[in-house]
């Protein structure tokens, strides 16, 4: 499973398990009349709006594949691929907190990237052989986090460089904006008209032969776990369709998109020197990045 799914996916388990909210629905706009929304994408987040460069992420995981070839390499290994972008330290999608959100993602690929998947079984279906394994990505813990190899060497010297300032993956592994976006959405799940809406999607995937708790069940449904190598089933392809049918009819985007916006501008407001610290940082991390690709 993607990290990022794992971690968000516990939040929604410990909310739907009867909790109580640690604030109410009035103080996150709720009650309001909520905009009818089909998608996720126009929404827009005032935290990802406010405090995040687009590119980070994707210019992050090319400069530690540069330096995990070099490396590898070095051992006199040559890589089949490069790392799956959620194996690098940092990686993170704004929209991970809704699961698939449109029809053609879902109709295409199903339920990519959230679905189950063995990081060892992706790269072996890439063709990495043992050996490859063993220089690049190391050892795998019980907790299944690879140690050892040129994936840590290279994660470490990405952001080695003092000038570019204080590494705020440095701690945990997250930027302070993916940590408060699963903070704003871990409020909001417990929201009463959050709650409501969640239920409305179960019955409407119930109504279409599913037995689905929540709409973070279907991307761990066993029999959808594959390689980015392997298509997706028929079965999964209507599935998520129908998952993303029935968020569209039941309003998930509007209900939770406002509650969490709400959410996410106290965030802002509370942390902004901090963010505003963080986003000075990534500018110039990224000519980093970019500079350690292009060399």
């Amino acid at each position: 499973m993607n990290r990022q799914w794992a971690r968000v996916v516990g939040v929604l388990v410990l909310a739907t398990g009867g909790m109580l909210a640690a604030c109410s629905s009035d103080s996150a706009g709720g009650g309001s009349e909520y905009q009818e929304r089909e998608s996720f994408h126009p929404l827009g987040q005032p935290l990802i709006d406010g405090f995040y460069l687009e590119g980070f992420v994707e210019s992050r995981v090319a400069a530690v594949n540069a330096l995990v070839e070099e490396c590898a390499s070095e051992h006199g290994v040559g890589l089949p691929s490069e790392l799956p972008g959620d194996m690098v330290e940092g990686y993170f999608r704004a929209d991970f907190l809704y699961g698939v959100v449109t029809a053609e993602e879902a109709g295409e690929s199903g339920y990519e990237p959230y679905r189950l998947v063995d990081p060892l079984a992706e790269v072996t279906a890439q063709g990495w052989s043992e050996e490859v394994v063993s220089v690049v990505l190391g050892t795998a813990d019980v907790e299944g986090d690879w140690t050892g190899g040129c994936l840590d060497e290279a994660e470490a010297a990405v952001d080695a460089d003092s000038t570019v300032g204080s590494n705020p993956l440095a701690d945990d592994g997250k930027l302070l904006v993916e940590l408060l976006l699963e903070q704003a959405w871990g409020l909001s799940v417990f929201e009463e008209d959050v709650q409501e809406v969640l239920s409305d999607w179960t019955e409407c995937m119930k109504n279409r032969g599913y037995e689905y708790g929540n709409y973070f069940e279907p991307p761990l449904d066993q029999r959808f776990a594959r390689t980015t190598s392997e298509s997706p089933s028929d079965e999964e392809l209507q599935t998520a369709l129908d998952d993303v049918e029935c968020k569209a009819e039941t309003n998930i985007f509007g209900v939770i998109g406002q509650i969490d916006n709400a959410f996410q501008e106290r965030l802002s407001d509370i942390n902004a020197q901090q963010l505003n610290a963080e986003l000075t940082w990534m500018e110039a991390a990224i000519e980093r990045y970019e500079g350690i690709t292009a060399r």
